[in-house]
Formats: structure tokens, C-alpha cells, sequence
């Protein structure tokens, strides 16, 4: 059972509570919130993340794999660019676009779920206001 966050005061659940790979949601952690600035600073330092549709409560989610990749520090090399290609012709020498903010939120806008303005305002907010 995912927990629910009524206030700004509950914290994210442990990942380890995530649903598992036999339910229906695998990965989802909590519901409810919302998308301040603390409230992301806090999920994903835990490797947590917000994915929903316009309309319907904030889902948190912690899927089992998972990881968090430094775009700064990332480089595409020619052996990956061909391994992912058999996946998508689409990913090309430009992967760093897919990997900002912008990106990211274009791809979710694409594939569905998420509210994408929401989220990517909500993270303009957390970035300034750690500035």
C-alpha cells in the first residue's frame, strides 16, 4: 500500500516501500504533496520522482533499478551512441539536449503522464531558490 501525504510535513516514505515489480505500479512510492521546492529537493535526493497526469494527485516514484545521472560529466561514447541506436535511430550526438531539463520534459510530454509545465516550473522554483 503507497502512503499518502497530506501536509507539507510528511516526509517521502523509504524506497524500500515502493510497490514491487509484481503489482500494477511498479516503483510507485506515494501520492499527494505537492511540488514545492523542499518537496523536490527532498525526493530526489532519495531518488524519487514526480510523474502524474493533469487532473489527478502528484504520484511519487522510486523504481527498483534506478539511478541518477550527471549530465555535466556524462559522455556519449561512439560504442554507447551504437548500442542505443538499435533501440531508437533518434538518439544521436545531440543526447545531451534529451538529458536538460527541457529534454526531459519534452520526452515525458511525448510518452504521456506527467503534467510537464507543473513539473518543470516546480524545478525552475527548487534551482532558484537554491541559487
Amino acid at each position: 500500500m503507497i502512503s499518502w501525504l497530506r501536509s507539507e510535513h510528511d516526509a517521502l516514505p523509504d524506497t524500500r516501500h515502493a510497490l514491487s515489480h509484481a503489482t500494477e505500479a511498479p516503483g510507485l512510492l506515494a501520492a499527494g504533496g505537492e511540488l514545492t521546492p523542499q518537496r523536490l529537493t527532498e525526493a530526489y535526493s532519495k531518488g524519487v520522482f514526480p510523474w502524474y497526469s493533469l487532473g489527478q494527485p502528484v504520484l511519487w516514484w522510486s523504481p527498483d533499478p534506478r539511478m541518477a545521472l550527471m549530465v555535466r560529466d556524462f559522455k556519449l561514447s561512439r560504442s554507447l551512441r551504437k548500442t542505443l541506436q538499435r533501440f531508437s535511430n533518434k538518439i544521436g550526438r545531440d543526447v545531451h539536449k534529451a538529458l536538460t531539463l527541457e529534454g526531459s520534459v519534452a520526452a515525458r510530454n511525448h510518452v504521456g503522464g506527467t503534467a510537464p509545465a507543473q513539473v518543470k516550473a516546480a524545478i525552475l522554483r527548487a534551482r532558484k531558490r537554491r541559487s
